[in-house]
């Protein structure tokens, strides 16, 4: 069971007010993450799938039915298929490292992509202990940080609200 709000959320520091994690604008594969104002975007919105956290620009992002087309590069593909996850670059040197998105990894390499929202509100790499901080380029560190978890709008009309600490 996920402690996970369903659907698409957003992933907001409340030490910096209104900034949220934010895929950089026209990104692609292996790129950066960056706390940024929210401004309520596809490229702002998280979703949950079995260990992954998926930004909603990476899939299709829109109720399309058939094959979609990226806005970065008119490559087609089917909508929702979550290719692109939230996860460090080098393991296992966490400390340090910066949020990317990038290709999802086969099962048995998954250790920089899998992230888990325990009991005590804590999202973290489910193989390590440290924090993402809240700094403009977020870096894997060892001290937690308290962030929180707002549904989207269109998710859940009842503006639920996690906290949570990425450890």
């Amino acid at each position: 069971m996920t402690l996970f709000p369903k659907g698409w959320f957003c992933i907001q520091c409340p030490s910096h007010h209104g900034h949220v994690l934010t895929v950089t604008p026209a990104s692609y594969h292996t790129t950066r993450i960056e706390l940024r104002p929210n401004t309520h975007q596809d490229h702002q919105l998280w979703t949950y799938d079995d260990g992954y956290l998926v930004n909603k620009h990476s899939g299709c992002g829109s109720d399309c039915l058939d094959v979609c087309v990226c806005c970065v590069c008119s490559t087609p593909f089917l909508p929702f298929s979550f290719d692109l996850v939230l996860a460090v670059r080098n393991e296992p040197r966490v400390k340090g490292q910066t949020l990317i998105q990038t290709e999802r990894a086969p099962e048995d390499k998954v250790t920089g992509q899998h992230w888990e929202f325990t009991q005590q509100g804590v999202l973290k790499l489910a193989a390590y202990s440290h924090s993402v901080s809240a700094q403009d380029v977020p870096r894997m560190v060892e001290a937690p940080v308290t962030w929180e978890c707002h549904p989207s709008k269109s998710t859940d009309s009842q503006g639920e609200r996690r906290q949570m600490s990425i450890e």
